[in-house]
């Protein structure tokens, strides 16, 4: 995952979205190319951070990150759906697990 966020960090993000929107054109409007992206991007962001530093908590991601805390919320509710992390303990001295093989 390190070396994707690295690759991800090296690209020209907007570059990158104009040529996906161009390429899609009048698709579906259902997800946004560019909306999709950054769902995408956060989504790595959170999960790294949970894996680094499993200690951390919803509002530290919140602000290190620069995402709203209720993104955050969502985007953890998601990967705990998805079976990617779950969180061991309770919510002040738990601890998150991150599965790397999903």
């Amino acid at each position: 995952m390190e070396r994707f966020l690295l690759a991800l960090l090296g690209m020209d993000g907007e570059a990158l979205m104009l040529k996906l929107e161009k390429k899609r054109g009048n698709g579906r409007d259902d997800y946004p190319v560019r909306m999709m992206w950054n769902l995408i991007i956060a989504m790595l962001v959170v999960v790294n951070m949970l894996k680094n530093e499993p200690a951390i908590t919803v509002s530290d991601i919140s602000k290190q990150a620069g995402i709203p805390i209720r993104s955050v919320e969502r985007i953890i509710s998601q990967l705990k759906q998805d079976g990617i992390v779950e969180r061991v303990g309770a919510k002040k001295s738990g601890y998150w697990r991150v599965f790397a093989d999903k």
